[in-house]
C-alpha cells in the first residue's frame, strides 16, 4: 500500500502537514473489534441531481453508534480520531450518540492502523483504503477532484452487498 506521509515523533503526518496519532497495537486491535461489533464502514453513492451539485457524490464514512455517551466519548479520546455527535432516534427509542470520520484523510490514518485487526468488515476496510487511496492519488496528480473511475464505482457497489442488513457471522449469512 502507497504512504503519502511519514511517522515523526509518534504521529503521523500527511502531505499536507495535518497530524494523526498512532495508536499502539492494543489500542489499534480495541478500535478495530468497537467497530466489528457496533460500528460501519461506509461508503454510499448520493445522486445529487435534484440539488445545487449537479451528479453523484459518494460519501465515506466509519462510525460506532450506542446510548451511551460517555462511552463513544472515551472511544474518541483513547483512539485519537473523530468526532461525537448526537443521532436522534425515531419514536420513543433511546438517544443515541455517534462516534465518526469522515474526512478521507483522517479515514486512511485510522484504518491503515486497524484493518488487519477487523475481525469482522474487514474487506470493507480495505475497500474504503483502496477508494481513499484513488480519489487522494488523483487529487495529488490533478489539484482537482476528477470523477470517479469504473473501479471506484466497482468499489462503491461491493461495499453496498457487503453493508447490506443481513445478520452475519464471521462472513457468513445466518440461515
Amino acid at each position: 500500500m502507497k504512504q503519502h506521509g511519514w511517522l515523526h515523533r509518534g504521529i503521523w503526518r500527511d502531505t499536507s502537514m495535518t497530524t494523526y496519532p498512532i495508536m499502539t497495537e492494543g489500542t489499534a486491535r480495541l478500535a478495530a473489534w468497537s467497530i466489528a461489533w457496533e460500528g460501519s464502514i461506509q461508503l454510499n453513492i448520493v445522486n445529487k441531481s435534484k440539488s445545487e451539485w449537479k451528479g453523484k457524490q459518494f460519501n465515506t464514512s466509519i462510525a460506532i453508534g450506542n446510548t451511551n455517551k460517555s462511552l463513544i466519548e472515551q472511544f474518541k479520546m483513547i483512539t485519537g480520531y473523530g468526532g461525537v455527535c448526537p443521532n436522534a432516534r425515531k419514536g420513543n427509542k433511546e438517544y443515541c450518540w455517534r462516534w465518526y470520520i469522515s474526512s478521507h484523510a483522517e479515514i486512511k490514518a485510522f484504518l491503515e492502523q486497524i484493518v488487519n485487526y477487523l475481525p469482522l468488515k474487514q474487506e470493507q476496510g480495505k475497500l474504503l483504503l483502496e477508494y481513499i487511496n484513488i480519489r487522494l492519488e488523483e487529487k495529488r496528480r490533478t489539484n482537482q477532484n476528477a470523477s470517479h473511475t469504473k473501479r471506484e464505482y466497482e468499489i462503491a457497489e461491493r461495499m453496498t452487498e457487503l453493508n447490506k442488513k443481513e445478520e452475519r457471522v464471521y462472513g457468513e449469512t445466518l440461515a
